[in-house]
């Protein structure tokens, strides 16, 4: 993920320009999405980790089906992927609430 070339993937602009549309639309959304757990800052940070780690996930998840990856590099793959779509959500809520909702 670190690579120029990962990096340079995705920063094509046309990747760009889908990321800050998707984005903008699930920011500005959030707050009225009735979730009172959803708001501004948890929609925009899970869409830039989704956006910087999605790529990276499904390609080593891809490679170890077709054994070209190790199993440890499926389980890293998957704990980022799992970082990014509910474990970082679920850790800011707990740092801005002081508690979970019991959701």
């Amino acid at each position: 993920m670190l690579r120029p070339e990962y990096q340079r993937f995705l920063l094509a602009p046309w990747k760009i320009a889908t990321f800050a549309m998707a984005t903008a639309g699930l920011t500005i959304i959030a707050p009225y999405s009735g979730d009172p757990t959803w708001d501004y800052v948890d929609a925009l940070f899970m869409s830039i980790l989704t956006f910087c780690g999605a790529p990276w996930v499904v390609g080593v998840i891809y490679l170890c089906a077709r054994r070209r990856r190790s199993l440890t590099h499926l389980f890293v793959a998957l704990c980022l992927g799992l970082f990014s779509v509910s474990w970082s959500y679920d850790f800011y809520i707990l740092m801005r609430d002081g508690f979970y909702p019991a959701t």
